[in-house]
């Protein structure tokens, strides 16, 4: 096998889509400079909608949910993981939970450059522990300013907070829970 630099490259593109675990790097600004086709199958978001994006104005959740600490700690040299995270994507309605393994990027001097992280989707796991478990509840995730709950049925409902109002949406009414969080209440949904 030779080790020519553009077919060390071709392997490494061909390693990055072939991988079934998403994987992700992201700059000293936290923009996206990789996000491989699982994790566009994990979160429902091509690759061209986030790469150059910063990574909590794209997805304000990651702030939210805590996630933005372990961005920040890769970029201050350390590898950490984070375990069992719940997710739920905006733009796409995607949802689960998932491990992310997270590390620093270094330039060929040393310096972290930023970071990457490896994603791997456990929301099978998840669930199955919970159904083996014999909860019948629910989970309640604070997600992008949303409560959203989930049953073991897997139906989800979100609770939208407009002001000091709270209306109950159901995950595929995209549209309602636009126009709430433009300020109009659709005649569909009723405050709670």
């Amino acid at each position: 096998m030779s080790y020519e630099p553009q077919e060390q490259d071709l392997f490494l593109k061909c390693l990055l889509e072939a991988n079934v675990d998403g994987i992700i790097a992201f700059d000293r600004e936290c923009r996206y400079t990789t996000w491989n086709r699982a994790m566009e199958h994990i979160s429902g978001v091509k690759r061209e909608d986030v790469i150059g994006k910063n990574a909590f104005e794209m997805f304000p959740c990651l702030t939210t949910t805590g996630e933005d600490k372990y961005y920040r700690e890769a970029l201050e040299g350390k590898s950490v993981v984070a375990e069992n995270r719940p997710y739920i994507i905006a733009q796409s309605g995607c949802n689960g939970f998932f491990d992310g393994y997270y590390s620093p990027r270094h330039d060929e001097k040393g310096e972290v450059v930023g970071g990457v992280a490896i994603v791997r989707d456990v929301t099978d796991r998840e669930r199955a522990s919970r159904g083996s478990a014999g909860r019948e509840g629910s989970t309640a995730v604070l997600v992008c300013g949303a409560l959203v709950r989930r049953s073991a049925r897997t139906r989800l409902l979100q609770t939208v907070s407009v002001g000091d109002r709270r209306h109950r949406v159901r995950r595929s009414d995209e549209r309602g829970v636009q126009q709430l969080r433009s300020g109009a209440r659709p005649p569909s949904i009723a405050a709670g």
